[in-house]
């Protein structure tokens, strides 16, 4: 792994060691939502996408990006 090359200067040097700034860890960006909105992320009726192919047709697609910032 590469290392990032860090600033000498002076005014930034609390920008290395403020949690402001720091990345947040994965699992801690989601938010968990409880059990009354649970269907929001497993009915079909909020994950479909309707698209069509190039002749026309409707494809059903489910959408999964809500499960991107969401967990059970």
């Amino acid at each position: 792994m590469k290392r990032v090359e860090t600033v000498d200067d002076a005014r930034f040097k609390e920008v290395y060691s403020d949690p402001r700034f720091m990345k947040v860890p994965q699992k801690l960006k989601k938010v968990k939502i409880d059990d009354r909105f649970k269907k929001a992320l497993k009915s079909k009726e909020f994950n479909l996408v309707q698209k069509v192919d190039k002749y026309g047709n409707r494809v059903d697609k489910r959408d999964t990006t809500m499960q991107n910032f969401y967990k059970l």
